[in-house]
């Protein structure tokens, strides 16, 4: 009897264990997709993350359009997977057109709950797949910059945007949307940017990555900036020296000091204030106001000094004297009316950087 009882006993408390083990994890695995809903084109990319603690089986993704379907993405998980990280784009495949679609993700795992076949987890995001770039109008006609300054560029678009603006060489200067529902942007001509590199466009990226260069009409004002000699004189250099010495410890002399000075230390600012200019306020001020109250001060010209020879106790240096914060254009106003453009904004730097 006692050995019956400790039988079943046992029996029971076997039956137990299982039973809290099969249901110990009954949900499927848990997945977050880096977009929702909204515009999503193929060169956009997708980020799927996904997490179970009994671990990832499988995980597949299928695009379905009207009664079509597009496979996107399998994927099989080795053994002890618990976290995973998949990135994927929507590519065009043949049949798959414009428009609304759906984005299908089923991802399984490796519990025994459902006698080995694991817990599934199912979700749709409905999209609108665009493939074609936004369409860009170049409203403003006159863009005639000098060297040293900035003009205005004027266009409308349409689809809404990611973002836009004027680029060119390596460089980005955004446009900003005004309440009439066209762009308006500021771009420079650097002083220190050859000609030949100076080709600007208005660049458009729509919310589903598609993007768009177009050409602007422009002349360019040739400007020539004048050219001074400057002995800097050894007691110059000591105030540099002591001015400085604590932003550029490694410097071993007065004269590498003024050097980094000019050198480092000037393309450090240059950088902190092209990102100071794009917190700039995104619509114009001034409205209905006259325009001669809000031409801004020409920036105070900067020397770009580059030391060139030592004579004596003098230091020669060659300067050139220019601003490195243009000054910024401002269209003329009509009579004026309400709602009258006078002017942009001008916290915005177009300090070359």
């Amino acid at each position: 009897m006692k050995t019956t009882a400790v039988a079943a006993i046992l029996i029971l408390l076997l039956l137990l264990g299982f039973g809290v083990y099969y249901f110990l994890d009954t949900s499927g695995p848990a997945l977050a997709l880096s977009r929702q809903s909204g515009p999503v084109s193929s060169k956009l990319d997708l980020a799927l993350r996904l997490r179970d603690r009994s671990g990832l089986k499988s995980l597949s993704v299928n695009l379905v359009q009207g009664q079509k379907s597009f496979p996107v993405l399998s994927r099989d998980f080795p053994s002890g997977t618990r976290e995973a990280a998949e990135t994927f784009r929507l590519a065009p495949q043949p049949g798959l057109k414009e428009g609304a679609v759906r984005l299908e993700i089923r991802a399984t795992d490796r519990s025994i709950y459902g006698f080995g076949s694991g817990n599934r987890t199912e979700q749709s995001f409905t999209f609108d797949y665009q493939n074609k770039p936004p369409s860009v109008a170049v409203l403003s006609t006159a863009h005639n910059v000098s060297r040293g300054g900035a003009g205005l560029v004027v266009y409308s678009v349409n689809r809404d945007l990611a973002r836009s603006g004027v680029t060119f060489a390596d460089r980005f200067y955004p446009g900003y949307r005004q309440p009439e529902g066209y762009y308006a942007c500021l771009f420079p001509f650097p002083s220190d940017l050859p000609p030949d590199r100076f080709i600007p466009k208005v660049q458009a990226v729509d919310r589903a990555g598609n993007e768009r260069l177009t050409g602007i009409y422009y002349h360019v004002l040739e400007k020539s900036f004048p050219r001074d000699r400057i002995e800097l004189s050894d007691a110059f250099l000591e105030k540099v020296a002591s001015e400085f010495k604590d932003r550029f410890p490694k410097a071993a002399t007065p004269l590498e000091i003024f050097l980094k000075v000019n050198g480092e230390g000037r393309q450090a600012d240059r950088k902190t204030l092209y990102q100071v200019g794009l917190k700039t306020s995104p619509t114009p001020f001034g409205r209905g106001s006259s325009c001669a109250s809000q031409t801004p001060r020409r920036a105070a010209p900067s020397a770009s000094c580059a030391a060139t020879s030592t004579r004596g106790n003098r230091l020669t240096s060659s300067t050139t004297w220019g601003s490195t914060s243009p000054r910024w254009p401002i269209p003329r106003c009509r009579p004026p009316t309400a709602g009258a453009w006078c002017g942009p904004t001008i916290s915005a730097s177009t300090d070359s950087a």
